[in-house]
């Protein structure tokens, strides 16, 4: 089997309700469509009949994501605790997302020429009027191979890597996207932890 980082790949496949895209006989998925991306996106719409004995736990999930990504936005990683880290996927498990394949440069956080195709499909979908006015959580994975602080500072500028990426090339708003690194805290397969499905690049809609 090759040796995937050794390529400089970070995995991505896209899932969302029953519908996926899989890699393809050369091994590579094709890239995904905007129009693809925007469904999957776009904000879920408002249930008028909320059960009561929900809405306050659903306003404490809001409160407590509107507070994790104002740090980092802020602060970046570095500001958040033990606790904001380990309920930021908790906050965010409801919300539009899907998982990304973008390819890196061998050890590096550089974007490689193969991601070009997969990151402007991404970059014209945020600038659809379906996604206007909602921020966007660009969260690195890693597989479990390697040492955890390495894969965890990888995650983290690989991810930062795609923020910039987005703005300079599509004018993506800086203060739409936020990006964070989770290393190999939050394996895709935990089962098989140096599954290519674990190394990848998740875009989560986090609202206005």
């Amino acid at each position: 089997m090759t040796n995937i980082r050794a390529q400089g790949l970070l995995t991505v496949f896209i899932c969302f309700g029953t519908f996926s895209i899989c890699p393809s006989a050369s091994g590579q998925s094709p890239p995904p469509d905007s129009a693809e991306l925007i469904e999957a996106l776009k904000p879920k719409a408002k249930t008028r009949d909320l059960n009561l004995a929900t809405a306050p736990a659903e306003r404490d999930r809001v409160e407590k994501r509107k507070k994790i990504i104002d740090l980092l936005r802020k602060k970046g990683t570095r500001g958040l605790s033990v606790e904001d880290r380990t309920d930021l996927p908790e906050v965010v498990s409801d919300r539009p997302s899907v998982d990304m394949e973008i390819y890196f440069d061998y050890n590096s956080a550089a974007i490689a020429y193969q991601a070009k195709p997969t990151l402007s499909s991404l970059g014209r979908a945020l600038q659809a009027k379906e996604l206007k006015g909602q921020s966007f959580l660009l969260a690195g994975h890693t597989d479990a191979t390697g040492a955890s602080d390495y894969n965890q500072d990888l995650s983290q500028r690989r991810a930062v890597a795609v923020k910039n990426y987005l703005i300079q090339n599509f004018g993506v708003s800086e203060s739409e996207l936020v990006a964070t690194g989770f290393g190999e805290d939050q394996l895709k397969i935990p089962n098989d932890p140096a599954a290519a499905q674990n190394r990848r690049v998740q875009v989560i809609n986090v609202g206005e």
